[in-house]
Formats: structure tokens, sequence, C-alpha cells
């Protein structure tokens, strides 16, 4: 009795027939479903990010090679517009071309120096300087600088306290030169008085020259000649004449 007992199978439990299960399936080539599942996940994960970075290359290769946007805009009183995209009038009746430095920008470069040379403010005086010589050919401002020091202007100066207003009357382009701004305007200068007396003096001078340019094929347009694309290289036919109102004096401290 004992014997046949013995013999009988020995009951296996569920847990035990699915690790059999698994083990069987193992043996013939299958693979958990839950390994299946994340193996799957993580896949589609790595081809998104992949895809993601083939994506973004494409897009920094070509904002790199993309030529730069040219867009035009319009300055007026009323405000700033934008007249041209690449191009493209963004209005009717407006003909665009190539970007050509013209007359109006040799005014514009004049008006820019004359008012860093002759208006006269002593907490900016350097830096009004510094941009003066800035907007001049580096020969040509060589050799004004060396006809400052020469006369002793800018040391006078500095040295009778000078404040002055620059007034442009003419600003114009020579007919006969088209390199070549014509220039008139009125120099009011207060200074220190000469007779000692702690008062101070007015004196108005109306000025007469022209300022000889050339392109500035280095760079262009810069920051160094105003964005127009020319530098002065000459100061011609300089004169100096009493204005109207010639000298005056205060005995105000």
């Amino acid at each position: 009795m004992s014997a046949a007992i013995a013999e009988l199978p020995i009951p296996q439990t569920a847990s035990d027939s699915i690790e059999e299960r698994e083990e069987e399936l193992q043996a013939i080539g299958y693979r958990d479903v839950k390994d299946v599942r994340i193996i799957r996940s993580l896949s589609i994960v790595a081809l998104v990010q992949a895809s993601l970075l083939v994506i973004s290359f494409v897009v920094v290769v070509y904002l790199a090679v993309r030529p730069a946007q040219q867009i035009v805009i319009e300055r007026s009183s009323e405000g700033d517009r934008v007249v041209a995209v690449n191009g493209q009038a963004v209005r009717n009746g407006i003909a665009l071309g190539a970007d050509k430095p013209g007359a109006s920008d040799k005014q514009t470069l004049a008006r820019e120096w004359t008012a860093a040379r002759y208006a006269v403010d002593p907490l900016t005086r350097e830096k009004d300087l510094e941009k003066m010589f800035r907007l001049m050919d580096p020969r040509a401002a060589k050799a004004y600088s060396d006809l400052l020091k020469t006369k002793g202007e800018l040391e006078r100066e500095r040295n009778e306290r000078w404040q002055a207003v620059w007034k442009p009357q003419v600003v114009e382009i020579d007919k006969a030169d088209p390199y070549r701004v014509n220039m008139v305007g009125t120099w009011e200068i207060t200074k220190v008085s000469k007779a000692g007396s702690g008062g101070t003096e007015r004196e108005v001078k109306q000025l007469i020259f022209a300022l000889h340019m050339i392109r500035d094929t280095d760079q262009g347009r810069a920051p160094r000649n105003a964005q127009t694309g020319f530098l002065v290289d000459d100061i011609l036919d300089y004169k100096e004449l009493p204005a109207a109102v010639a000298t005056s004096t205060s005995s105000l401290q």
C-alpha cells in the first residue's frame, strides 16, 4: 500500500505550472511579453530621438547657408516703416535696387562730421573728437590732427572753456565733383573773457568750406563711417567770416 502511494505523482501548484510553461517557451525561442514590450518602447524612443537629431541638424545647416535677409526701413517723422524685404516691395510704388551709398549718405556724413568738430560740449568733447577722427580716412585724420596741434586750437578750447553751437545752413553736393560736399554754417562760441573779469564772451562766425569724401572700401557701411559708406579725406577752401552779431561781452558770473 505504501509503495503504491509513493509512486503517485506529486500534485503541482499553479505557479509551478506557469514557470514550467515559461521555461518551455524560452526553450523553443519565445521571450517574455513584458520584455518584448519594453524593447519595443525603447526602440520607438530611440527612433524618435534620432529623427529629432536629424531634423535639428538639417535646420542648423539651412540657417547657416541661408543668405542674410535684407530689410529696407524708411524713417520719417511719423516713425519707421518696413519698405521691402529681400528686394520685394512691401507696398506698391517703390523701385528697389542694390544698396549703393549715394548723395544723401555724403550729406549725412558731412552733418555728422561738422557736428562732432564744431558743436563743443566740454562734457562730451573727447568722445566727439574721437568720432570726428573716426569719420575720416586715417591719413587725413593724422594730417588734420597735426594741423590742430600746430595751431593750438584744441588747447585754446580747453583753456578758454569753450562751449559752441553749430548750425548748418547749406549742405549740398558740388555740381562739378560728386564727392565734394559744400558746407555753410554759423558757429556760435561762448568762452571765458580775455579781460580776466570772470565774465564770458560770445563770438559768432560764419564758416564756408567743403568736405571731400572717398568710399570706405574696407568696410562699406559700418559704425566707423556712421553707416554711410564714405569717409572724409580732405577739407577744402576753409573760410571764417564774422557774422552779423560779431562779439558781445557779459559781466555776469
